[in-house]
């Protein structure tokens, strides 16, 4: 029986590993990883990021710097989530998170319910 499991997990695993999806997502982080735009894009939101963080430490939540600095992270943020291959990027995952929900709903979730 543990064989079979295996067996199936691995057909599983290689039709995931051969879809169109799976295999693009894997072009687009590559080209993500490589694209000077989107590495920019990127550090600049991680930079307003930390600056948000760490405002929070000193000021309250309402404090017009921290606002001001919360506004600056949401638009860095929408700039980097804007880029043409991020946006596919996104998409691709949401896709390919589905298929492992889909997975965790319909093999393991029943067991768990006891």
């Amino acid at each position: 029986m543990n064989d079979l499991i295996y067996e199936d997990i691995q057909v599983i695993k290689t039709v995931i590993a051969n879809s169109k999806e799976y295999k693009r997502i894997k072009e687009v982080t590559s080209e993500m990883e490589n694209n000077i735009e989107v590495i920019n894009l990127y550090q600049i939101k991680e930079k307003s990021l930390i600056l948000y963080e760490d405002s929070l430490k000193h000021f309250s939540f309402d404090d017009e710097y921290v606002v001001k600095l919360r506004k600056e992270l949401l638009e860095a943020n929408k700039a980097l989530n804007s880029h043409p291959l991020v946006k596919e990027y996104n998409y691709l995952y949401k896709y390919l998170r589905s298929i492992d929900h889909k997975i965790e709903k319909e093999i393991f979730l029943p067991f768990k319910k006891g």
